[in-house]
């Protein structure tokens, strides 16, 4: 059993790239919640404990004036309880429906929740080695749209790489529109596009900037930069500590050490290509 009582901002939600990717609908307080609990589980860590958390401090989380915490917790959980997320299978042959917790024990007299996370999440939360993404949480929890926070997660996976390119049906997908939903180009672009870029570039560690690509008269896909936001780590929200792996992994394929590789984005974070001048210049 782990007790979490405090809300710590610092807390980092590391989860492999597979589960980054999936499709889901939580909306933005539930994605919040998932996000803390996932906090509070090490990457190294080789089982799921019980988590335990003091019900007075979700309203702060949630950034909810509502003061019946027990009434809007419950229905978050409940929520999540009820909603399935497809995880693609490790080994590419189909994908899991599975529910992101299992649980969740309510103990009046104590004022806490008790959450268990489902046992099919371990391959993509515990003892992870490899594609893997680590988002501390006050840069995350700011963001008021549940498009920009799916957004930035799926572009900090690939910081490294300096952009990241989705048809418009892929990224549809990915930040979880049904059909016919924001289906006009000027709605999906004023209410996911412009607002993601608006919010990610105010309030987190990521610059990005998006370019719309024409296929004929249609718009047919959206190419994302992506760098390091130093004037907001400047502020003191400090760039992530923990190198992300997709780009350690690029310069391993250019035949830099692993440990020369962390190194290297410690000091150059900002893109890949940039990284590995400063190898081949230094060698």
């Amino acid at each position: 059993m782990k007790i979490i009582n405090l809300i710590n901002k610092n807390q980092v939600a590391t989860r492999s790239n597979i589960l980054i990717e999936a499709r889901h609908k939580l909306n933005l307080q539930e994605q919040r919640f998932f996000l803390w609990v996932i906090s509070c589980i090490q990457p190294d860590d080789k089982e799921f404990e019980e988590y335990v958390f003091n019900v007075s401090t979700f309203s702060e989380l949630i950034d909810s004036p509502d003061t019946n915490s027990y009434k809007s917790l419950k229905e978050v959980t409940k929520s999540i309880i009820g909603k399935v997320v497809e995880v693609p299978r490790e080994d590419g042959k189909g994908i899991i429906q599975v529910g992101l917790i299992s649980s969740a024990d309510y103990n009046y007299g104590e004022g806490t929740v008790s959450v268990t996370v489902h046992q099919k999440l371990k391959p993509y939360l515990l003892d992870l080695k490899e594609k893997f993404t680590s988002i501390q949480l006050k840069n995350i929890m700011p963001l008021r749209s549940i498009y920009s926070q799916k957004i930035y997660e799926l572009l900090k996976s690939r910081q490294g790489l300096g952009q990241r390119k989705f048809s418009v049906e892929e990224l549809r997908d990915k930040v979880g529109l049904d059909k016919g939903v924001l289906s006009r180009w000027d709605n999906f672009e004023t209410r996911v596009l412009k607002t993601s870029e608006k919010e990610i570039n105010e309030k987190t560690d990521i610059l990005i900037k998006y370019e719309k690509i024409k296929t004929g008269r249609k718009y047919t896909a959206v190419n994302f930069t992506i760098k390091s936001n130093k004037k907001n780590a400047k502020k003191g929200q400090l760039l992530s500590p923990i190198p992300q792996l997709a780009e350690v992994e690029a310069l391993i394929k250019y035949g830099v050490p692993k440990t020369k590789a962390i190194k290297l984005f410690k000091d150059h974070s900002e893109k890949t290509t940039e990284a590995l001048e400063s190898y081949k210049n230094n060698s």
